[in-house]
């Protein structure tokens, strides 16, 4: 199995501009000016009922025949022609996940980064003992939605998800900056602080732990309590804005190889094992209304 390696390369000059100019001709808000990012904040409404945008940068419909490469090859063409056309962020991702309380369900929604696309799932890294790490170890499974605005596309994804290994962690964890690693041990990810000096302090004692006498640096080895999961869907849906609010929308459901339309939503695994490590499974390609 070949994992993509998300390097996302910053736009060149021309598809700033066009996005500039893109941006400038939007109807964003009557009278109203707007910036990289939207509307001047100051300059919201109250009445949020006219702020929209009209869509019309996709002129070519979605085709089935885009998934004949399975859902994995089409989710990182977007996700590059989003960095391509100057998407800030184009691998963040929206993960919901849920506390499940005397049956009753309280989702839970925060963006985190994704770090790898394989036929398999989409990767992402965190601190275990999180909010989102308790609610997964407790109800295993989740979605994710990559909301690439600019490009005026949505992914969402929905299944189940497994933690990773310690060599995938530290491998990933290799290749963050020295600031970032500290910052994992420094904080106890979702734990009340009694305030912003507080915060300060857990840093500061942690980038001392990793100073040597010299004042030199320390080797920043991947804490206990962090790590990896990978989400390993079920349904993945496409969709691209239309004209009108008439958006184009794709999904693929996963059902067993030759099951008659029986999903394998549900079934709590991801799918036996078959030759060279392959899924037995086949993928349901339906075009939805919007």
């Amino acid at each position: 199995m070949a994992w993509i390696t998300l390097t996302l390369r910053p736009p060149c000059a021309a598809a700033e501009a066009a996005t500039a100019a893109r941006l400038a001709s939007r109807d964003i808000v009557a009278g109203m000016p707007s910036t990289p990012h939207g509307p001047a904040a100051s300059q919201v409404p109250d009445d949020f009922r006219g702020l929209r945008e009209s869509y019309g940068l996709n002129d070519r419909l979605l085709d089935p025949a885009d998934l004949a490469g399975g859902w994995s090859a089409l989710l990182t063409r977007w996700i590059a022609d989003a960095a391509s056309g100057g998407e800030r962020e184009p691998n963040a991702m929206v993960i919901a996940t849920c506390d499940v309380i005397d049956g009753v369900g309280y989702p839970s929604t925060r963006t985190v980064l994704c770090k790898g696309v394989s036929t398999t799932g989409v990767r992402f890294f965190t601190t275990r003992t999180s909010r989102k790490g308790a609610q997964l170890a407790a109800n295993p499974r989740a979605s994710a939605t990559f909301p690439l605005l600019e490009a005026e596309r949505q992914v969402h994804l929905e299944g189940l998800v497994v933690p990773l290994d310690d060599v995938a962690g530290r491998e990933y964890w290799a290749t963050r900056s020295r600031d970032s690693q500290i910052a994992a041990w420094a904080s106890a990810q979702s734990r009340p602080v009694a305030g912003a000096p507080e915060l300060r302090e857990l840093y500061a004692e942690a980038a001392a732990r990793f100073t040597g006498p010299g004042g030199e640096s320390l080797p920043v080895p991947m804490p206990p309590y962090w790590g990896g999961y990978e989400l390993r869907p079920d349904r993945v849906e496409f969709w691209q804005g239309g004209a009108g609010r008439f958006h184009d929308r794709l999904v693929a459901t996963r059902e067993p190889a030759g099951g008659g339309g029986r999903s394998a939503r549900g079934s709590g695994t991801s799918g036996g094992p078959g030759p060279e490590g392959e899924r037995v499974l086949a993928w349901r390609v339906e075009r939805l209304q919007p």
